[in-house]
């Protein structure tokens, strides 16, 4: 939690979160065309447990909003 506090308020994530990786996943057998594969975005843990950390609180305050309109 310390680095999300970090973060927060500086609106300024490391570049380790922010790096991934792509790779290609074979689709099919035969794996001649570039269509017969996958790709993949492989990043790190970190990154996704902020972003969903982010994600609910947006959705909080979202919901906070639209709820006091809807009853104004």
């Amino acid at each position: 939690m310390f680095l999300f506090r970090q973060v927060w308020p500086s609106g300024h994530m490391p570049h380790s979160w922010k790096v991934g990786s792509i790779k290609l996943l074979p689709k099919l057998l035969s794996l001649v065309s570039f269509y017969q594969w996958s790709p993949i975005s492989l990043i790190s843990e970190i990154y996704k447990i902020f972003t969903e950390v982010l994600a609910n609180q947006f959705f909080i305050e979202l919901n906070m909003v639209i709820w006091q309109e809807e009853i104004s």
